[in-house]
């Protein structure tokens, strides 16, 4: 399990910004992990015409060479409060012909270990976790199992890009789902 982390990712005046656009912007409840009838939390989708959007993107390509090659076929901003319960998923089925690479940003300022809040990921007969360090963005193949888990006492933002390139150019994701569709 291969998970890339980039630490300080965007610069202070960015990352200030990324904050008060995730706080500041009403968010839609109903996004699931894996099951559409228990919702889990809420969202905030980017428009690719939004310049928040071609920054992140920018960056991310910037930070993480195995995007090379990918399209960003979705960004929005996941949004949990202290009380919620994210459930295990995937961001991408494994398909043959499809690849899909998932980069997670954590906006806020401060961050204690008993704060909570990292994303957690399943290997066999273990879970292993990314802290969500201040300005940290981590990037790992969309297939992996994870969820995400809540801060103790305030609301997580964890800004949400999923990358994907299609290797066989007669998959029709129309049989499978994918962040495109």
């Amino acid at each position: 399990m291969e998970i890339y982390t980039k630490d300080n990712f965007l610069e202070e005046k960015h990352h200030y910004k990324s904050y008060l656009y995730a706080s500041n912007t009403s968010a839609r409840w109903g996004e699931y992990d894996d099951t559409p009838d228990k919702p889990s939390g809420c969202t905030v989708n980017i428009k690719n015409t939004e310049a928040i959007h071609r920054k992140f993107d920018q960056v991310a390509r910037e930070s993480f060479d195995v995007l090379d090659g990918f399209d960003l076929v979705r960004m929005y901003i996941n949004v949990f409060f202290p009380s919620e319960v994210p459930r295990w998923h995937v961001d991408a089925h494994p398909i043959e012909g499809l690849e899909a690479y998932t980069v997670l940003y954590y906006p806020q300022f401060e961050w204690d270990r008993n704060d909570g809040g990292c994303t957690e990921f399943w290997a066999e007969d273990h879970i292993y976790g990314s802290l969500p360090l201040p300005n940290r963005a981590i990037c790992f193949n969309g297939t992996l199992w994870h969820r995400a888990t809540v801060f103790s006492d305030t609301i997580r933002y964890t800004y949400a890009l999923k990358y994907e390139k299609i290797t066989d150019p007669n998959l029709d994701l129309r049989l499978y789902g994918s962040s495109r569709t």
